[in-house]
Parts: C-alpha cells; structure tokens; sequence
C-alpha cells in the first residue's frame, strides 16, 4: 500500500480502516502526513512486511496493527522529518505463530503510546533515531527487547508496565529511563557495549 501524493491532487489526510485489512507493506512518501484511522477494523502486515515513512513529515497510526509471518519493520527512515507516532487504538500484536519479532529503525524518531501485546513477540531497536515507549496501557509482549543502536526511551505513565522479558543493551545503544520506576526490578538486563541513562 503506497501513499505517494502531494499538493492539491492528494488524498485527504485521514485514512478510515473499516475492516480488517492485509497488507505486504505500507510506504509514505513525498510531503502529505496522513492519519490512519480505526473505524471498527486494523492493519495486519503479512511475509514479514511493516510501515515504512520514505517521506519528510510525520505520520500517525491510530488502528491496531498486527504481524504475521515472523518479523515485522517500523522504519522511520532517513529523510529528516519522517517520523512515526502510535497512538489512540494502534495496540501492536506480535502474537501470531508463537510470536513476531518486531524491529524498529530509522534515523527518525517512533512514538509509540499504544500497547504492545503477544506471549513471544519480541523487540529489537535499531540504527540512530529514538524509539518512546509511552502512554498508559502497559507492554505485555513477553520475548526479548535488544537496543542495538539509538535510544529507547522508557516513558509510560507511572506503575505501567513497560518490559517484561529479557533486555540487551549492545554498543551503539542506549536505554534511557525517562521516569522513575520506568522498569520493574525483575526484568534481566545485559549490558553489552551499550548504556543506560536516567532523565527522570
């Protein structure tokens, strides 16, 4: 699924999913910020697809999205600008097949202010942007969170669970604790090369 217009001739900026949709990939490209929208129905990546912002403005997800196959992409690109923020009902299911491994990249920042949920799925931050893991519905997802390179910020609302599995922090990587008791003290974490910084 392309969204590629600009201009007068571009299609309206929010998008309504009434149905449970099947996609490869989504691509934004050129200069329209578009918001997809929950209107009773999600997003469900399959072969491994995810949501790619090939553009130089923002673009916000608002419907549940889940994968499929394996592995799903966030990646917020490298064209200053082109960022991602997940909000409103856009809950991420890595739950399928024993659990979908998510990976997110991107020079661009990803805000991610929805749950995300899946006994296995796991999550892997890569490249140099910032990935914020905020709001008040708490991560369930129970496999491995790895910071391979940038920041993943911890900022859900207090109490509100954020990781539950395993953490690596490899070199490159930081985990930066944006609150007080921004982890729970039964999470296993590794320092491998990477830091942990605490802004709260």
């Amino acid at each position: 699924l392309l969204f590629n217009n600009c201009g007068s001739s571009a299609l309206t900026s929010e998008v309504n999913f009434c149905y449970t949709t099947e996609v490869g990939s989504i691509f934004f490209r050129e200069c329209t910020s578009y918001t997809l929208t929950d209107d009773g129905g999600s997003l469900i990546f399959t072969d491994g697809g995810g949501i790619f912002n090939q553009s130089s403005v923002g673009q916000t997800l608002q419907a549940p999205i889940a994968g499929r196959c394996c592995t799903m992409l966030i990646d917020a690109g490298d064209i200053a600008g082109g960022s991602f923020t997940f909000s409103g009902g856009a809950d991420i299911d890595l739950s399928d097949s024993g659990g979908v491994a998510l990976t997110v990249q991107g020079d661009n920042n990803t805000t991610i202010n929805t749950a995300i949920t899946g006994a296995g799925g796991s999550l892997t931050k890569n490249m140099c942007g910032t990935v914020t893991l905020g709001g008040g519905s708490a991560n369930t997802f129970t496999g491995t969170t790895t910071v391979n390179g940038g920041t993943l910020r911890l900022n859900k609302t207090s109490g509100t669970n954020e990781l539950a599995g395993t953490v690596t922090i490899a070199t490159g990587g930081t985990m930066e604790l944006a609150r007080s008791n921004a982890m729970r003290h039964t999470v296993d974490m590794t320092l491998a090369g990477g830091t942990v910084s605490n802004a709260s």
